[in-house]
């Protein structure tokens, strides 16, 4: 039975794959592996808070994983099955 925790994580989910520049970050840390946010930044050339609010949403929706190493936070691609599927999906249709 579907529960309101499935459909409010589908609609994170979905929520934020509606973004380029979601989709554009999930490329990026997929193909160039763990990235900090000012990594990020400086890819994009967009404000800090525009791509801290993008990884939030990512975060939120369990697409990525951030790692605090000292005062640093890595990001990554959270390595489930799904998602793996996900990204080789997104590559195929970049190229």
């Amino acid at each position: 039975m579907y529960t309101h925790h499935f459909f409010r994580t589908f609609s994170l989910f979905h929520k934020a794959l509606g973004n380029e520049r979601r989709v554009y970050i999930l490329f990026l840390l997929w193909k160039y592996g763990p990235m900090t946010g000012v990594q990020l930044v400086e890819r994009f050339g967009i404000h800090s808070a525009a791509v801290s609010r993008h990884l939030h949403l990512l975060l939120n929706a369990g697409l990525i994983l951030g790692q605090r190493k000292k005062m640093v936070v890595y990001f990554s691609i959270n390595p489930t099955p799904e998602i793996i599927r996900l990204m080789k999906v997104i590559e195929k249709l970049t190229f």
